[in-house]
C-alpha cells in the first residue's frame, strides 16, 4: 500500500490475518502429498530437513520486525559502500514508528519494474550495466557480506535511472537498482562461504572425483549415492557453471543449453 505522511510518500506492507497460524497445517498437507509421491515412485527420502527448512523460511517471512532488521543491515552495508564509490543500489528507509510485527512501513522508492524497463528498449550498454549490477550484488551479498536476500525474483527489483539527462541530453542515463523485500534474507558464516568457493574451484578441475569429494566434504552430496548419481552431479555442476567458465561468448538464449540444463537436473533428481 502507499501512503503520505509529512509530505513524504511511504510504502506499507500489511500482513494478511491468519498467515502465521496456517503455516503448520499447510505444510502438513504438502508433506502428506510428498510422502505419498515418494511411496508411489519407490523413493526413500528423508523429508524432515526439507520441511524444517520450509517452516523456518515461511515463519521468518511473516515476522516483519525481523525483515526490518535485515533491511537496516542492508542500509548499513550500502552506506559503507557509498564511501568508496558512487551508490548504485538503493533500499527503502525503515520507519519504525509506523511498524509492528505485522505492519512494515518504509520510504517509497522510485523505479520501474524490469519488465517495464525492458519494454522501454534500453541500449546494449544499459543492459550490460544492469547485468553487471546484478552479478556485483550477488558477489557483495554472498562473498563479502554473508548477507543474502534469498528470494531474488524480478518483482523484488526496480530499475532507476541515475544520470540527469536534462543537463547531459546526449549522455546515456546510468542504471541503478532498487532492492525490495528482505523477508527471506539469510546470514551465511565464513566457513559455508569458503566451502562454496572450494566447490566452485573444483568444477574447473579435469578430475571429476575432485568435484565429488569437495561436494561430500561440503555436505551437499551423500557419499552413499551411486556412481551414476555422482556422475550426474558432476555433469550438473559443470553445466550450471558453464556460462561463467566458458572460453567463448555465452548466450543465455541458447536453447540447447536450456535443454541440457533441464535434462541433467531431471537425471540427477530422478
Amino acid at each position: 500500500h502507499s501512503a503520505t505522511f509529512d509530505q513524504k510518500k511511504l510504502a506499507i506492507k500489511i500482513q494478511h490475518p491468519g498467515v502465521p497460524e496456517s503455516i503448520d497445517s499447510d505444510l502438513a498437507i504438502i508433506k502428506k502429498i510428498a510422502v505419498a509421491f515418494c511411496g508411489l515412485t519407490g523413493r526413500q527420502m528423508n523429508l524432515e530437513p526439507m520441511f524444517t527448512e520450509f517452516k523456518n523460511v515461511l515463519t521468518q517471512e511473516t515476522d516483519f520486525l525481523q525483515e526490518a532488521k535485515y533491511l537496516t543491515l542492508f542500509q548499513e552495508k550500502l552506506s559503507l559502500l557509498a564511501t568508496k564509490t558512487r551508490l548504485k543500489y538503493f533500499v527503502p528507509q525503515y520507519i519504525p514508528s509506523f511498524s509492528t510485527e505485522k505492519v512494515l512501513t518504509m520510504s517509497w522508492e522510485e523505479g520501474i519494474t524490469l519488465n517495464q524497463w525492458m519494454r522501454s528498449m534500453p541500449s546494449a550498454s544499459q543492459r550490460q550495466q544492469l547485468a553487471q549490477l546484478i552479478l556485483d550484488l550477488y558477489h557483495l551479498e554472498f562473498y563479502e557480506w554473508g548477507l543474502v536476500q534469498t528470494d531474488p525474483n524480478f518483482s523484488n527489483f526496480l530499475v532507476r535511472e541515475l544520470t540527469d539527462s536534462g543537463s547531459h541530453p546526449a549522455k546515456e542515463p546510468e542504471i541503478g537498482l532498487v532492492l525490495l523485500d528482505f523477508g527471506a534474507t539469510r546470514i551465511y558464516d565464513k566457513t559455508f562461504v569458503n566451502n562454496y568457493i572450494q566447490l566452485l574451484k573444483s568444477i574447473t578441475d579435469p578430475n571429476s572425483q575432485k568435484i565429488v569429494n569437495t561436494a561430500i566434504e561440503f555436505g551437499i552430496l551423500d557419499d552413499r549415492e551411486s556412481d551414476e548419481s555422482k556422475a550426474y552431479f558432476v555433469e550438473m555442476m559443470k553445466v550450471a557453471a558453464e556460462p561463467f567458465f566458458s572460453t567463448h561468448d555465452f548466450h543465455f538464449s541458447d536453447k540447447d543449453y536450456a535443454v541440457r540444463s533441464k535434462e541433467i537436473i531431471r537425471k540427477f533428481s530422478g
